[in-house]
């Protein structure tokens, strides 16, 4: 008897049917990819690891005795400690100058610094105090009302190391304090923000710092003091928004380098700086100021 032929074990090609999802998800993909309002930078190139700077803390302080305590803590506990910590009062009528002498007497590395004539003189003025006293190669800032992590300053000097010395860099923060304020600057402001800043380097546009500040707050900057100088630190006509005038200078010739951690503590509470009443007179006039910076 003759056997039937054995069936071979390997099936044959069976031709697939052609699915749509594929091209769905790359037409969906692009759609959503033309809707977000910015697209992420490349990273950029690392270098080889260079010694750590020299960072010299500046604190801001006017009446904030009850907080400056704990701002000056927060830096003192720093996992990788500061070059000098340079504490500037703008002429305080609280218990401010009492309380800096006393940390300035336990902790050599702080200086106590204020305006000659004692005087209240303005954010602008007292930045460029602290500028001046400043030795270190990156100035770093801190309000006295506001906190650090622990391990805030360790992340700033390992990501100038990496990326060879970048002229100045940002991170995210933590709010905190008065419940109501912090949900209103979450919704206002830093939502857009992160989403605006989600890569390590960061090109401003022109047109992009002249509508709004990117930064958050003093607290979560550090830049080279060198660059920091050449800025225009007077020519201000709006006091008040110091932090944007110098940032949108500094985003003219510099990209941003941005740590996406919540390294700082911003704290929220009823005498938060930022209360000017934005007329339209008055922004026509700070945004005519700030397109005349890009002649400069």
């Amino acid at each position: 008897m003759i056997s039937p032929p054995l069936r071979s074990s390997r099936r044959k090609p069976t031709r697939r049917r052609a699915t749509v999802s594929g091209g769905w998800a790359r037409w969906a993909g692009r759609r959503l990819a033309a809707l977000r309002p910015f697209r992420p930078d490349p990273p950029p190139a690392r270098v080889a690891p260079a010694d750590p700077p020299t960072v010299s803390v500046v604190v801001t302080n006017y009446n904030y005795a009850h907080y400056l305590g704990a701002a000056l803590d927060s830096v003192l506990a720093q996992s990788c400690p500061a070059h000098e910590i340079i504490v500037v009062d703008d002429g305080s009528t609280d218990d401010s100058a009492a309380l800096i002498s006393a940390y300035g007497a336990r902790h050599p590395c702080i200086i106590p610094c204020g305006h000659p004539d004692g005087g209240n003189h303005g954010l602008s003025a007292t930045l460029r105090l602290g500028l001046a006293q400043a030795s270190g190669e990156y100035v770093a800032f801190c309000e006295a009302d506001d906190l650090w992590t622990p391990d805030h300053l360790a992340e700033k000097i390992g990501l100038i190391q990496a990326y060879g010395r970048p002229a100045w860099i940002a991170n995210d923060v933590e709010l905190f304090g008065d419940r109501w304020r912090c949900l209103k600057m979450e919704l206002a402001n830093a939502r857009r923000i992160r989403a605006r800043c989600r890569c390590t380097l960061i090109s401003f546009a022109p047109g992009e710092f002249r509508r709004a500040n990117w930064i958050l707050t003093f607290s979560c900057c550090m830049a080279r003091r060198a660059d920091l100088l050449g800025l225009d630190l007077a020519g201000n006509p709006w006091p008040e928004h110091t932090d944007w005038w110098l940032w949108r200078q500094m985003a003219a010739r510099y990209p941003l380098h941005y740590l996406n951690r919540r390294l700082t503590y911003w704290r929220m509470h009823r005498s938060y700086v930022t209360r000017a009443k934005p007329s339209p007179e008055r922004w026509r006039q700070f945004r005519a100021a700030m397109d005349r910076l890009d002649l400069v």
